[in-house]
């Protein structure tokens, strides 16, 4: 039976000033506002972990995927440009 972990960990955050799509509202030009990750996936492929998300949000023009890879799952990850 799967049992969920109890431990809840951090495997990245969004990094807005390196990352700009990142960033929040249309043509990202809400500043005043944080950005959010949703729908993460994670693909393990040739024993590398690819952590896959969407930000800033659907109802924006310029809605976006990221990758992370690490060789663990629990991280640590490094963006993949």
């Amino acid at each position: 039976m799967f049992r969920p972990s109890k431990i809840t960990y951090e495997l990245f955050n969004l990094d807005e000033n390196n990352h700009g799509w990142e960033r929040f509202g249309e043509n990202h030009g809400d500043t005043a506002l944080a950005g959010y990750i949703e729908g993460p996936w994670l693909t393990k492929y040739n024993n590398m972990y690819y952590m896959q998300y969407a930000a800033p949000g659907t109802e924006f023009n310029v809605y976006g995927d990221g990758v992370y890879m690490s060789d663990s799952p629990l991280g640590p990850y490094r963006y993949a440009p």
